[in-house]
């Protein structure tokens, strides 16, 4: 049997994971829906477009790594150059 502790746990780790996931489809649905418009109103086309949800891709995803540089680091367990 497992503890509760352990049980908690794992229930944080699928329910983040499983957030993660459903953000990451909500993103890639809004940009399709409103990627037209968005690109006519910022004057950019298809390939700034691209760089922009690209880069607020990564800077969602990078945000845990740059939060605790001491405790995480996102090289493997190597610290990153300064």
């Amino acid at each position: 049997m497992t503890s509760p502790a352990l049980r908690r746990q794992a229930v944080i780790i699928v329910a983040t994971l499983a957030t993660a996931y459903v953000a990451s489809h909500f993103f890639r649905a809004a940009n399709v829906t409103i990627g037209l418009d968005l690109m006519r109103d910022l004057g950019i086309g298809p390939e700034a477009l691209g760089a922009l949800s690209r880069s607020s891709f990564f800077s969602t995803t990078n945000t845990p790594c740059s939060r605790q540089p001491s405790r995480l680091t996102c090289s493997g367990g190597r610290r990153a150059p300064p």
